[in-house]
């Protein structure tokens, strides 16, 4: 960096005392300090590049803010997220406790007729295991017989 400098600086003041061209003029200062020398409209370098860099410091802070903001909102559903868990294991363990302790034989099909669970007694009728968990049912074998009426069972 202090190289790049320091060829813009020898640049500059070759440019300042030789007094090439019709756009240098002075700024107050004589030709031996180049720093008085300058292009129209022109910056010098350092203080260019230092406003470059507090312009995206700036940036970096905004988007720091902004990543803060976003954060605290995940950190916030993520919570509720938590209980949300919390309170449907809860559930999910009293209804497997209550189709544990019932002595009803009973199977839950989904909307596509695929076992969701079963309570021990079923298996009396149904040869199902856990591992038949998301099964169709029409995969089951089972010990029911059918009667002339279509849809009624008899064990």
């Amino acid at each position: 960096m202090h190289s790049r400098i320091r060829r813009r600086r020898n640049f500059c003041r070759r440019s300042c005392l030789s007094n090439s061209g019709p756009k240098w003029r002075q700024t107050g200062a004589g030709p031996e300090d180049c720093r008085g020398w300058q292009y129209p409209g022109h910056r010098r370098p350092m203080e260019t590049s230092n406003e470059e860099l507090l312009a995206g410091n700036e940036e970096l802070l905004a988007g720091n803010e902004e990543l803060q903001s976003v954060n605290e909102e995940l950190h916030t559903v993520n919570t509720e997220y938590q209980s949300k868990i919390l309170e449907l294991t809860e559930l999910n363990n009293d209804l497997d406790n209550l189709i544990a302790s019932t002595r009803i034989a009973t199977l839950f099909l989904d909307e596509n007729l695929t076992v969701r669970r079963f309570t021990p007694e079923i298996r009396r009728a149904f040869r199902i295991l856990d591992g038949d968990i998301g099964r169709p049912i029409n995969h089951l074998t089972h010990e029911l017989v059918c009667l002339p009426h279509p849809g009624i069972f008899i064990r």
